[in-house]
């Protein structure tokens, strides 16, 4: 799967890479417009999607998404505490999500309440 940022605000839009072919093609639309996420494979087939920027362009997303490759469909899922910007799959089959937001306004990076969250 591949996620192209829209100019400015992000996009809702995904594609699905074929790399028999090389080529890209259609999927279905993210829940939320999402400029920059982390998309994780999980044991189970379904790819969490979360994090990245929304509009106005800079907002940090705390919310998550699933996709489900079998009918191309992202739902939302659970809300994370803290808007985190990277996410790696555990041997358990939980997913770490750490990192902290940059504010646009003040002009720096700020911790999170909590800086990990495991979904």
């Amino acid at each position: 799967m591949e996620f192209r940022r829209g100019a400015g605000d992000g996009t809702n839009r995904a594609q699905l890479y074929d790399p028999a072919t090389g080529s890209f093609g259609p999927t279905g639309s993210m829940v939320e417009v999402r400029g920059g996420p982390q998309a994780t494979l999980l044991m189970n087939g379904l790819v969490l999607v979360i994090g990245g920027q929304g509009p106005p362009y800079g907002a940090a997303l705390a919310t998550a998404e699933l996709y489900a490759p079998d009918d191309g469909v992202f739902r939302s899922t659970g809300a994370m505490t803290g808007c985190h910007w990277a996410a790696t799959l555990l041997s358990n089959g939980m997913v770490l999500v750490v990192g902290s937001t940059y504010s646009a306004r003040l002009r720096r990076w700020r911790a999170g309440a909590d800086k990990t969250h495991v979904a």
